[in-house]
């Protein structure tokens, strides 16, 4: 058997979705050791370098290119009336998109 199932969690998120977490205990053997070091550094201009001669990885960019609908989402939020269906559903709209 794989692993034996210990215990079951489910959640509910702030946009509506559930999510279900199983945690189980299985008997992992170690790995053998290695013989190279890697090593990275997070930077400013490049997101990751690395040691070797491997070409550095850029940041990732979704985030700048989501920001206008957040903003757009919470000036909308911002104008509900508190406890109305419309605040609900623009709340879960800006929860959705975090």
């Amino acid at each position: 058997m794989p692993g034996t199932p210990s215990s079951l969690t489910v959640s509910l998120a702030a946009a509506g979705r559930y999510f279900v977490s199983l945690l189980c205990e299985e008997q992992v053997a170690p790995l053998p050791p290695a013989d190279t070091v890697a090593a990275a550094d997070l930077g400013l201009t490049h997101f990751l370098t690395f040691a070797d001669e491997r070409e550095p990885i850029d940041p990732p960019s979704f985030l700048a290119k989501l920001l206008d609908r957040v903003r757009r989402l919470s000036r909308a939020l911002s104008c509900k009336v508190n406890g109305s269906a419309n605040r609900e559903k623009a709340r879960r709209r800006l929860a959705r998109l975090h």
